[in-house]
């Protein structure tokens, strides 16, 4: 599974996910529920095949993909995926993102839920930033708000 294969999903446009993009990117995000996805600029090595994708997760908060999306800009101290991303942005990682809209959380959790099936099932392996994030739920540290 690769970035093209969510564009026939209904994902896209792809925006720059970086800290000088943060207040552009936010403006544009909806406040509803959906899925969204960020890429690396390039494809990289999975166990199986490759990937450009680097997670994938979902917006069902109050204020839906916004809200989700605000979280890594702005993380709590305790929410390690958070911290962890928002790290990475710091560092210059080049990132994109990308989502579709839902028409309620339950749509949304249902569609990343079958998108990491997907991906697991092409690859062997969960997105990088995925894997990461189980291993923090694992070690009991908070992954969201």
């Amino acid at each position: 599974m690769k970035s093209f294969d969510l564009g026939k999903r209904g994902f896209g446009p792809w925006r720059a996910f970086t800290i000088k993009a943060e207040r552009e990117l936010l403006r544009q995000l909806p406040t509803s529920p959906g899925v969204y996805s960020m890429r690396f600029t390039r494809a990289d090595s999975r166990l199986r095949g490759e990937s450009d994708i680097a997670y994938i997760g979902k917006g069902t908060n109050q204020n839906g993909l916004q809200g989700r999306i605000r979280q890594y800009f702005h993380p709590g101290w305790q929410q390690s995926t958070n911290l962890a991303m928002k790290a990475r942005l710091l560092e210059g990682v080049a990132l994109e993102l990308a989502y579709v809209v839902t028409h309620d959380a339950g749509e949304a959790a249902d569609l990343e839920s079958e998108l990491l099936l997907a991906f697991e099932a092409e690859h062997g392996e969960r997105p990088p930033f995925n894997k990461q994030a189980a291993l923090a739920h694992l070690w009991g540290k908070s992954t969201e708000s």
